[in-house]
């Protein structure tokens, strides 16, 4: 009687069977991606040498490091500390438009 429900489940049931579609992945093809681009920079190594007149080289400028905005940078900064004590470090920031001068807290805070 066993045998009678084995074979009545075989043939009503079939179990589902999962095909694998590569084994390896060596076997593995790449999908094509971008068909049809072309690149349009150069990546082939070192650029080709040009015929004729070299590319021109620009002319060594070493930079100046006594110019005004250089020399002076940070001047003030300790003038609170070594000073005698009459200036006050808001009164030294000459370039600052006088509405924001030694304002505290965010630019939602400042008022003009």
């Amino acid at each position: 009687m066993a045998w009678l429900g084995s074979t009545v489940l075989n043939f009503f049931w079939k179990p589902s069977v999962n095909i694998v579609r590569t084994r390896y992945h060596s076997e593995k093809q790449r999908l094509i991606k971008r068909f049809g681009y072309e690149e349009k920079l150069w990546n082939g190594g070192l650029l080709p040498r040009t015929l004729g007149k070299p590319l021109p080289m620009p002319e060594y400028r070493p930079a100046n490091p006594w110019t005004e905005r250089k020399a002076l940078f940070g001047q003030n900064d300790y003038i609170d500390i070594l000073g005698s004590g009459d200036l006050h470090p808001v009164k030294t920031l000459y370039t600052v438009p006088s509405w924001i001068r030694g304002v505290k807290g965010n630019e939602f805070q400042v008022s003009k």
